[in-house]
Formats: structure tokens, sequence, C-alpha cells
């Protein structure tokens, strides 16, 4: 087990949380990537598309408005976001690799801050948006949907 997927799961355990690891972790990158990455980028977040908004928080406290995000989300489009993707970035290795897990969008702030820095991404079940952090503190919104989700 990788140190940083030890921290992220003991971060969760450790609040009596059940881990939920993705077990199709490469079919769901590679749907996000499709969607939101242009390239194979280093991170992804070097080559988004579908930017709506980028923030910079000079406190580093970015990851703590990522809430503020999915309710507005979920206001402009008459929705209720739960539980998440919450992808995290392995890229401290040689191999480039993903986490995924399925988790309850209000433990985001809590595995983040709980670990040592990582970069990483939350998306919804449907993968409508994307939200991530740079290694800057910079906190990039995504989203490629044109209209409501509901609208055939």
């Amino acid at each position: 087990m990788s140190e940083l997927k030890h921290e992220i799961e003991e971060s969760l355990l450790s609040r009596g949380v059940i881990v939920q690891e993705v077990k199709n972790t490469d079919e769901l990158c590679s749907s996000i990537m499709k969607k939101y990455v242009t390239g194979k980028p280093s991170a992804w977040w070097l080559s988004l598309k579908h930017i709506k908004e980028r923030v910079a928080f000079e406190d580093d406290s970015g990851f703590r408005h990522i809430s503020n995000y999915i309710d507005c989300i979920d206001s402009e489009f008459n929705t209720k976001t739960e539980k998440v993707y919450f992808i995290a970035d392995e890229n401290d290795t040689d191999e480039y690799s993903m986490l995924a897990y399925l988790i309850d969008r209000k433990y985001i702030e809590i595995i983040i801050e709980s670990c040592r820095y990582f970069e990483y991404y939350v998306v919804p079940l449907d993968i409508s948006w994307l939200i991530c952090e740079t290694e800057h503190g910079e906190i990039i919104f995504c989203q490629q949907r044109v209209s409501h989700p509901n609208v055939q």
C-alpha cells in the first residue's frame, strides 16, 4: 500500500467511514480525461478544458471552499450532490497512478486536511463537472454541461 493511500484510508477509517475504493479506476480516469483533459499531462490541471472558474487562495485554503462550489452547482441545476469521486494523484513515484474513492462529499475537506499535500480531483458520479486544486493553491472548476441535466 502506498503512503498516500494509507493516509487517505486512515483519515476515513479513523472517523468510522467505510472506505469505498473505485475498482475500475483506470476506466473512470480515462472517462474523466476524455471529457476534461487535453493530452496526457503529468498533472491533469495543466491541460484542463471547459474551465469555468479559477480562484487562487493565498492561504492555501482552497479545499475549504469546495463544498461551496458544489452547493452553487446543485443550486444552479436543482441537483443534490451527496457522493462524489475523490481522485488522488499519486504522481510522487516514478510511475503515474491515481487512487479513486467514492465518498460522501462531507469528507473531502477532512481527507485533504489530514494528509500531506497531494493533487486531487473531485467529480460527481455523472462526471458533469470537475473541481481540483493546483500545486499553487488555485481551485479550478470545469463544467461541460450546457443545459439542465434533467432536460432531454
